[in-house]
């Protein structure tokens, strides 16, 4: 691996791992939290409700994993550009096919 490829996804992992958090933490809250609350103001332990919440979670990251790798990308890409680090990449001799492919590579394994 070449460390322009390390680079493209050091920027990527940042931003994958804050919209895994915050796309899981909203769609938990818009779908089960007003669920749990009800269940557990009628009596059931909140051991029962902890359990449920973590056999809930790898449902809910299914779903956002496709979106938080898009926010990854847009803004993994967006500070390069921004920074013009894809200029210097270009003008160093790096191909646009070489800067898109850990990128490309993130997303299938995602």
């Amino acid at each position: 691996m070449r460390l322009v490829d390390k680079q493209v996804l050091r920027e990527l992992a940042g931003p994958f791992v804050f919209g895994v958090m915050t796309f899981s933490s909203v769609f938990f809250a818009g779908t089960y939290l007003l669920k749990l609350t009800n269940w557990v103001m009628h009596g059931m332990p909140l051991l029962t409700a902890g359990e449920i919440v973590l056999l809930v979670l790898p449902s809910i990251v299914v779903y956002t994993l496709p979106m938080a790798t898009l926010l990854a990308v847009l803004l993994g890409v967006g500070r390069l550009s921004g920074d013009s680090e894809t200029v210097a990449l270009f003008a160093g001799g790096v191909s646009l096919y070489r800067l898109v492919v850990p990128i490309a590579i993130f997303g299938i394994f995602v």
